[in-house]
């Protein structure tokens, strides 16, 4: 059985003058009032490397507003937002876990549908 969380969304234009996620973290810290206002925040981003960038400009940001530290959003990925969003009583099946069942482009050879391996040479 699944569910959905309840979910608010915050939309702005930050415009088009320098790099959007600098521009974003400066919108999301002045957009708070206190250095805890972000800890509740859920960000999704396309992948994990926009994610280390996106905390790394949300600290620069935090100190030019003066703040010592603060309590940085969940920062999340494409794909660990749809767990996020939506939760099922049951696990859902990992990287390996689609592997062993056939899964193509797992990265792992050509695996028949009962999950044992061809050995092709």
């Amino acid at each position: 059985m699944a569910y959905a969380a309840s979910v608010s969304t915050n939309r702005r234009f930050l415009g088009w003058n320098g790099p959007l996620l600098e521009r974003a973290a400066r919108a999301m810290v002045q957009g708070v009032d206190d250095p805890m206002g972000l800890a509740h925040v859920l960000v999704a981003v396309p992948g994990a490397r926009a994610g280390r960038t996106l905390l790394s400009f949300l600290a620069a940001a935090a100190r030019e507003r003066g703040w010592k530290g603060f309590f940085p959003p969940r920062v999340l990925t494409q794909g660990r937002l749809v767990d996020e969003l939506l939760r099922t009583t049951e696990p859902s099946a990992d990287r390996s876990g689609e592997c062993r069942r056939g899964v193509e482009g797992c990265g792992h050879g050509e695996q028949e549908s009962h999950g044992e391996r061809i050995d092709r040479g």
